[in-house]
């Protein structure tokens, strides 16, 4: 036999042996358990709107529960009438919507806590139509990947077959984790914050009296014609009704507790030794629609508090910094302004604080010291003292009767700030000061509250009045100089200032020289003169009676002149000077800033370029 014919023998055996295995080659094993979901190949993130499944039961050991569709969407009973989690209903039902399908299955007769299918473990899901049953099916253990990522497998059995079969990349019981309870919505409150328009809190048990009782009403900002529509409605404007001669702050706080209110979870009964009876802290929000939702919130401790809503079934645990937001006391509720007014409002403030004692009120569109009197003011400085006294905020109130008996309220006051009004009106708030954390505990004779202010923003008020002085020696801008005379010791320099067509400052000139001054030099000299100020006024500053060791003279374009003489230094090296023709400053001595006299202790040399 040659090679031709064995080569072609070895063929003809090879395909007959491949033709014997195609025979009688066993055949891939039928699924042993098929189920068909409820939306096979369907895809939708919806499920609990689109699903054809309308009650879903389920036991989970010896509780049970029903998921119910109603035209409000899905209802969990018990208790009966809850809002169900619709992200939990989803996920049930995208368990089941692809068909369940498992090859082989494995004897569970006395093995069945191996599959996670004993009683203790087990959980039944009946999904119905109406009155037919879908899907009915015991839900096992599941089996983690070892790969550690994907939904793993889980075992399931049909009631009361004796067999487990396992569905692959499928976590049926990842909805059903936390129980019936879990399957309810943790939202309490069905509604938004903009649509709460009255409020009423009521602590029949408060010790103060008037935290028994707080009723709040608003009403929605009207735009304003003259701006632009906006999609975002502006927020509503909220007033105290009772008890009266309070405004009303940020009451946005309470009514976003209550947009946001969720629960950690969810009682049938209330744990021993919780009371929400009618003496418990309570909210009555009025919606737009003039619907009412009442709640009750008991006293918080370290595990938070529990709470119960009208018309919502069961009880709802909530955080205690939640609980905190929602007991909220009149201090809380009303306006943290201290005072109320507005810079503009303001005529006239006074300081007795010990050493410190000034009094400063508005004189037309100027501003003048009362005492110590005939002080020159700095408009920058009074404006912002104003601005801070106006913008003087609580941080919190607390009943007086309360702060005193706590001891936090002091007996004797530290200072005492006097407000008077444009309309006449007088407001005194006494003033502490500053205890543990930074806080001054200050209140008026004529409010209830004892109010908590930061110290750092009455350190801005509670200063000396030299601190609210003039100290702008030179008040002029720099296109109003037309000539600088600069004296030393031993040279005079001067530069004059050029016009144009139009009288406006050209540029300078050196006097008795053809070359023009440096433009760098001459535009640092004449920054620092224009707007000219003071560091400070030394009690101790020596008289500048001698000769000075500089003397400037500027001449204005309209013809007044301003004179600075300079002598000496203090114990920081800072220069002494004096303006004898400066509103003002005459006789008094300030110091300046090195900085600023190296600017003006121009030589021709520094000049010439």
């Amino acid at each position: 036999m040659n090679g031709k014919v064995k080569v072609l023998l070895g063929v003809f055996l090879l395909l007959l042996a491949v033709v014997a295995g195609v025979r009688w080659w066993p055949k891939p094993q039928a699924p042993e358990l098929r189920l068909s979901g409820w939306g096979p190949g369907l895809r939708t993130e919806k499920a609990d709107e689109v699903a054809p499944i309308d009650r879903i039961e389920i036991a989970i050991g010896q509780d049970t529960g029903v998921l119910e569709r109603g035209a409000e969407g899905w209802r969990l009973t018990p208790p009966e009438g809850a809002t169900a989690d619709r992200a939990k209903v989803r996920q049930i039902l995208d368990g089941f919507r692809e068909n369940l399908v498992s090859v082989l299955g494995s004897p569970t007769a006395g093995s069945e806590a191996t599959f996670g299918l004993d009683p203790d473990h087990r959980i039944r899901v009946t999904l119905r139509q109406g009155e037919s049953i879908a899907i009915d099916l015991e839900v096992g253990a599941v089996r983690k990947p070892e790969s550690g990522t994907g939904p793993g497998d889980t075992f399931v059995r049909v009631p009361g077959a004796d067999r487990a079969w396992r569905i692959p990349d499928r976590d049926l019981r990842r909805p059903l984790q936390d129980g019936i309870p879990g399957l309810r919505d943790r939202r309490i409150l069905p509604f938004a914050a903009d649509r709460v328009t009255a409020i009423t809190v009521s602590h029949p048990d408060a010790a103060n009296p008037l935290d028994r009782r707080i009723v709040l009403e608003s009403a929605s900002a009207q735009p304003d014609a003259a701006e632009p529509p906006s999609e975002t409605p502006k927020a509503r404007q909220w007033r105290i009704v009772s008890p009266q001669g309070q405004a009303a702050g940020d009451v946005h706080r309470l009514t976003s507790a209550l947009d946001t209110l969720r629960a950690q979870e969810w009682a049938n009964t209330l744990p021993d030794g919780v009371d929400l009876g009618p003496d418990a802290f309570g909210i009555e929000a009025t919606l737009d629609d003039g619907t009412r939702w009442t709640l009750r919130v008991s006293n918080p401790g370290d595990g938070g508090a529990w709470l119960r809503a009208d018309d919502v079934p069961g009880y709802a645990r909530i955080p205690k910094h939640t609980a905190q937001a929602l007991r909220l006391r009149l201090g809380d509720l009303r306006d943290k302004q201290v005072f109320g007014l507005t810079p503009d409002r303001i005529a006239s403030i006074a300081l007795d604080d010990g050493p410190r004692r000034w009094h400063f009120t508005r004189k037309g569109n100027d501003f003048e010291s009362l005492s110590p009197r005939d002080l020159p003011l700095g408009r920058a400085q009074i404006e912002a003292l104003f601005g801070d006294v106006a913008r003087l905020r609580a941080e919190s109130w607390m009943p007086s009767d309360e702060a005193r008996e706590a001891g936090a309220m002091p007996t004797d006051p530290a200072a005492q700030l006097t407000v008077w009004a444009t309309d006449g009106s007088r407001q005194v708030l006494h003033l502490g000061n500053p205890g543990d954390g930074g806080k001054v505990w200050a209140w008026r004779d004529d409010d209830p509250d004892t109010a908590t202010i930061a110290s750092w923003i009455l350190e801005r008020i509670r200063q000396d009045a030299e601190s609210f002085r003039n100290r702008v020696v030179f008040p002029f801008a720099a296109p109003d100089i037309s000539r600088i005379r600069i004296e030393h010791p031993d040279e005079v320099v001067t530069l004059v200032a050029g016009k144009g067509n139009d009288g406006d400052t050209t540029g300078f000139t050196l006097d008795g020289e053809a070359t023009p001054p440096k433009p760098e030099a001459v535009l640092s000299l004449v920054s620092t003169l224009s707007g000219l100020s003071a560091r400070s006024f030394p009690l101790d500053a020596p008289r500048l009676s001698g000769k000075a060791d500089l003397r400037l003279v500027v001449t204005l374009r309209d013809g007044s002149g301003h004179e600075l003489r300079i002598a000496g230094k203090d114990a920081d090296g800072n220069p002494y000077g004096i303006a004898p023709s400066a509103a003002g400053f005459r006789a008094t001595v300030f110091t300046l800033s090195p900085h600023q006299v190296d600017q003006m202790r121009m030589r021709k040399a520094d000049l010439i370029p």
